[in-house]
């Protein structure tokens, strides 16, 4: 498991050099806005950590049922649109175009 914030820019590196066309794109995102936050060291501020939170919040699951009592007034960040889905839609229209042709 890969737990050190200069491996984790690595794989973020990665993926911003090759990135996700999938719904996965918006968890990337969020997860890239925390990195920052981190390596800002904004983690170390009340502010900063319900910033984190927020996004966390927002990622997969969301929030775990701990963090959520210890953090009982955080928001969920609103998720990044991607224009990723548009362009799957209109792709799968292209090819339901010519599958019934």
């Amino acid at each position: 498991m890969v737990q050190s914030l200069k491996y984790i820019k690595i794989i973020v590196s990665h993926f911003e050099k090759y990135p996700l066309l999938t719904k996965k794109a918006k968890d990337f995102k969020l997860f890239h806005d925390i990195v920052i936050l981190l390596d800002k060291k904004e983690h170390l501020t009340l502010s900063g950590l319900n910033k984190i939170l927020s996004l966390r919040a927002s990622l997969n699951l969301g929030l775990s049922a701990s963090l959520k009592t210890a953090f009982p007034d955080i928001i969920p960040a609103i998720r990044p649109k991607c224009l990723d889905e548009n362009l799957f839609f209109l792709m799968f229209l292209i090819m339901l175009m010519y599958f019934f042709e």
